[in-house]
């Protein structure tokens, strides 16, 4: 599968006839091969298909480069060379990493499993980790947080998935900001350009299968207590004129645009699981059953109530259907508000739907 300049996608029939031809034919003569070896020629063939590595073929270094200390030139191309800030999906890896080390006493740190994007998100606050909910509730196809805005010219941050290749490069970060009248800055200690990043650039396809892009960063200029709000404003227009070079809509998020109480809500029903394992429970028979009850009885019953009788009923525990409640509040296939408190005891609210349609507004 290939994409033109224009990001739609043209699907190479005879290359994708013989691609499968390869994989078929290792399993002929009615003797299966080892797992392993299958799982080997699986990947090579979603490797050549898409550009994009599987699990299983990506390279990472046994230790990771330290972030630590001064930024040497050494320790720069040993971070480029293992793969930062660079990739989709599986391969991604954020440019800056939450360690042992990192600590901030007025904000959250940690690390969000994204298993449908197939990285590990690095969050470096409650709002960025909730924007990368909101992002995958939303529909993304991919999230990229911590993504570097390279200071050279640089391919295309669309490169390199399924097949998309621009001829043109990206301006960098330094040159842009340059011819601003901007000075871009260097690592602390160190003459080295200093890598700036966005929060998160996410992808989306549309039903057209149309590729694009779309750039987030937090406005952390809205905060009072921030001790440089003007270079925090300078660098945010740098970052908006990377964008148009980029063709990428940015947009500065408010802290208003993410409603409190649906970060946590969404923290708490995000599903843990692939999407193929997420769309073999949607298809199951027990989540159809659980749609159609819930549907018929939770407006009206409590949840909780709904669900022990789906216990009783079918002979799973209440764990199990609590655990597909959720992925149906996720997709939305029973319409509940997540913007007010989860409180199963009580019945469902609808609203979810129409929140969901506003904040698709506010960020895309």
């Amino acid at each position: 599968m290939l994409f033109d300049e224009s990001g739609r996608l043209t699907i190479l029939r005879a290359r994708f006839d013989e691609f499968t031809h390869q994989f078929c034919s290792c399993q002929s003569g009615g003797i299966a091969i080892a797992w392993s070896c299958e799982m080997n020629v699986y990947d090579d063939l979603m490797r050549r298909l898409t550009g994009v590595k599987t699990r299983a073929t990506v390279r990472s270094p046994r230790r990771a480069p330290a972030q630590t200390g001064i930024m040497t030139p050494e320790k720069f191309d040993a971070l480029v060379q293992a793969g930062y800030g660079q990739g989709h999906l599986e391969s991604y890896q954020p440019w800056l990493r939450i360690t042992k080390r990192d600590y901030s006493p007025n904000s959250n740190v940690g690390h969000l499993v994204a298993k449908e994007f197939g990285h590990t998100h690095h969050p470096r606050s409650r709002l960025q980790r909730a924007l990368c909910h909101a992002l995958a509730w939303l529909g993304a196809f991919d999230v990229r947080d911590q993504y570097p805005l390279w200071p050279f010219d640089h391919e295309h941050p669309i490169d390199g998935l399924m097949g998309v290749k621009r001829r043109q490069l990206v301006p960098g970060f330094v040159r842009i900001a340059r011819d601003m009248g901007i000075d871009p800055g260097n690592y602390p200690a160190s003459t080295l350009d200093y890598v700036h990043i966005l929060h998160t650039l996410s992808t989306w396809i549309d039903e057209d299968w149309k590729v694009r892009l779309v750039a987030h960063q937090i406005d952390s200029t809205c905060k009072e207590d921030l001790d440089d709000i003007g270079r925090s404003f300078e660098i945010n227009l740098v970052r908006h004129c990377y964008c148009q070079h980029a063709d990428i809509p940015f947009r500065l998020v408010k802290t208003r645009k993410l409603p409190g109480e649906l970060a946590t809500v969404l923290d708490a029903i995000r599903p843990s699981i692939h999407r193929e394992e997420l769309s073999a429970t949607c298809q199951s028979d027990a989540y159809k059953v659980l749609v159609d009850t819930c549907s018929h009885c939770a407006y009206r019953d409590s949840a909780s109530s709904v669900l022990k009788t789906l216990s009783r009923r079918h002979g799973m525990d209440v764990a199990f259907w609590t655990k597909l409640l959720h992925i149906a509040l996720w997709r939305q296939d029973l319409d509940h508000d997540l913007g007010q408190k989860l409180e199963l005891y009580q019945p469902l609210i609808p609203g979810g739907i129409k929140l969901r349609a506003q904040l698709r507004l506010n960020l895309l």
